[in-house]
């Protein structure tokens, strides 16, 4: 009984007040995050690769440090995802010492310092 109480009380009240009041689609996430368990593995597969090429392609866009890479290395963004990935080099410690802040955050985000 007590367990159930509690999703009852997590879904009921304590998401939805925490989501109205951070501006977050916590509740929203956690249905997705939970149908998505049960999605065919080939289904799981195509979604990844989706996101992964949404990933990539919005770097070389929006990270100067991966624009300035994906425009060296051909980056192609109707490819293979995998094979696009492996394109990427490993960031290291120099490379981002280098390149902060202005070269490896995204010009889509806020940046407070």
């Amino acid at each position: 009984m007590g367990k159930y109480l509690y999703f009852k009380l997590l879904s009921k009240f304590i998401l939805p007040v925490s989501d109205f009041f951070l501006g977050l689609p916590i509740q929203k996430e956690l249905s997705y995050w939970r149908k998505l368990q049960w999605y065919p593995r080939e289904e799981l597969t195509s979604i990844q690769q989706n996101n992964l090429m949404d990933l990539l392609d919005d770097i070389s866009k929006n990270v100067p440090y991966y624009n300035q890479i994906s425009n060296t290395i051909k980056f192609n963004s109707s490819g293979q995802p995998e094979n696009e990935l492996k394109k990427f080099p490993f960031l290291n410690k120099q490379i981002i010492k280098e390149n902060l802040p202005d070269g490896i955050i995204s010009k889509k985000r806020n940046t407070y310092f």
